[in-house]
C-alpha cells in the first residue's frame, strides 16, 4: 500500500468492467487489499459490494466487500498486458499479513507471517496426501504475533527445521479452512527464517492446551452427510466396506480383498453437525460412539434409516457435548 498526502494508506488498481473498459479503483483497507492481491494473482473475476462510484473511479472502504465471481457471469473478454503505470497491487506470490487479518482472507491465499512459534507435544501424524503418497504433518502448532494467534499445520521436512518458542519470519504459508475454522499450513515453498520479533506474554501453549471443551448446545442447527456403513473387520485395513446386497451373507472388502460374514461385520455411522458458537456457525464431525449415544437419547433404533436419524438429531435440544477445538470432532455426548 502507498502513503497518501494526507498520511492515509491506500492502494489503486484498474478494474475491467466491460469489453475494453478500465475503471480506476482506489481502496483504503488492508483486508480488501489482501483479497485484491490474491484475485489479481489468480486472474479470478470479482464482484464488488457496497463501494462508492463516481463517473470514472470506484472507491473501496472498510465496509466494502470483495468476492470471487463466477466466470460464467463475465460476458466480455479479459484484456491482457494492461499497464496503466499506477497499479499498486503487488505482483507477488504471497503477501505480508498480521494474524488479525486471517479471517478476511481467501482459502489457499499465500501469506507471510512474523511471530513466535509454539509447538505441542504430539508426534507428527502420517496421512495420505492427494497424490497418494504418505506424508507427515504436525498439527499442534501455534504462530503468534502482536495482533493474535493462529493454528499452523507444519508438513514434511519443515517439521524438523522448527524450534519451540523461537521467533520466525515465515513466508509462503497457505490459508486453510476446515469446518469453518481458519488456519495456516506450510507449502513446498514455505521457508522459516529466525527473526528479532519479541512479545512479552506468549499465549501459544495456552491455546494448545485448551483443546477440549464441554458445552451445552441449544440445538443442532444443520445436519449433513449422515452416513451408515459397514467396517472391514481386518484390523490392518479397517476401511469402509461396499454396500451390502440384499440377502447376501458374505461379501468382500474391496480395499484389502478379504471375504467376511455379514453377521460379524461392525456397522458404523457418522455425520456432520452444525452448531452455533459465539454467533458463528461451526461444523463438527460425529462418529459411531457419539452417534450411538445421540440416537439413544433421541429414541432412534440402531437400524434406523439415514432420514430418520437426521430428523431425530434436528429435533434434539439442550445437548451436552465435549468436542476437540482443533479437530472439530465431538468426543462425547452426555
Amino acid at each position: 500500500m502507498k502513503k497518501g498526502r494526507n498520511g492515509k494508506d491506500y492502494y489503486s488498481f484498474e478494474l475491467q468492467t466491460d469489453e475494453g473498459k478500465l475503471v480506476r479503483s482506489v481502496g483504503f483497507d488492508k483486508n480488501t487489499h489482501a483479497k485484491v492481491n490474491h484475485y489479481h494473482m489468480t486472474g479470478s473475476p470479482v464482484k464488488l459490494v457496497n463501494v462508492n462510484k463516481s463517473k470514472d473511479q470506484i472507491f473501496i472502504n472498510s465496509t466494502s466487500s470483495i468476492f470471487e465471481a463466477s466466470r460464467d457471469d463475465v460476458k466480455f473478454q479479459k484484456m491482457h498486458d494492461v499497464n496503466s503505470g499506477e497499479s499498486s497491487v503487488a505482483i507477488s506470490s504471497s503477501i505480508n499479513i498480521k494474524l488479525e487479518q486471517l479471517q478476511s482472507l481467501s482459502t489457499n491465499q499465500k501469506v507471510n507471517v512474523e511471530g513466535i512459534l509454539s509447538l505441542g507435544l504430539e508426534d507428527p501424524k502420517e496421512v495420505s496426501m492427494r497424490d497418494g503418497r504418505k506424508g507427515l504433518v504436525k498439527e499442534d502448532c501455534v504462530i503468534e504475533d502482536e495482533t493474535g494467534t493462529a493454528i499452523l499445520h507444519i508438513w514434511q521436512n519443515a517439521i524438523k527445521d522448527c524450534k519451540d518458542g523461537v521467533a520466525y519470519q515465515i513466508t509462503n504459508l497457505s490459508v486453510k479452512n476446515f469446518s469453518g475454522e481458519i488456519f495456516l499450513g506450510t507449502t513446498t515453498e514455505t521457508s522459516f527464517d529466525k527473526s528479532d520479533f519479541q512479545k512479552e506474554v506468549v499465549k501459544g501453549k495456552e491455546v494448545l492446551s485448551d483443546t477440549e471443551k464441554e458445552i451445552t448446545v441449544e440445538e443442532f442447527k444443520l445436519v449433513d452427510k449422515v452416513s451408515s456403513f459397514h467396517m472391514c473387520q481386518n484390523k490392518s485395513c479397517n476401511k469402509r466396506m461396499p454396500a451390502v446386497e440384499h440377502g447376501s451373507a458374505i461379501f468382500k472388502c474391496e480395499a484389502c480383498g478379504t471375504s467376511q460374514k455379514l453377521k460379524h461385520v461392525k456397522k458404523a455411522i457418522s455425520a456432520r453437525i452444525c452448531i452455533e458458537l459465539e454467533g458463528k456457525d461451526v461444523w463438527l464431525s460425529s462418529f459411531t460412539d457419539v452417534m450411538t449415544t445421540l440416537m439413544s437419547k433421541a429414541g432412534v433404533q440402531k437400524d434406523a434409516t439415514v432420514d430418520e436419524v437426521t430428523n431425530a438429531l434436528q429435533c434434539m435440544e439442550n445437548i451436552p457435548i465435549k468436542y476437540n477445538v482443533r479437530s472439530k470432532y465431538i468426543l462425547k455426548a452426555f
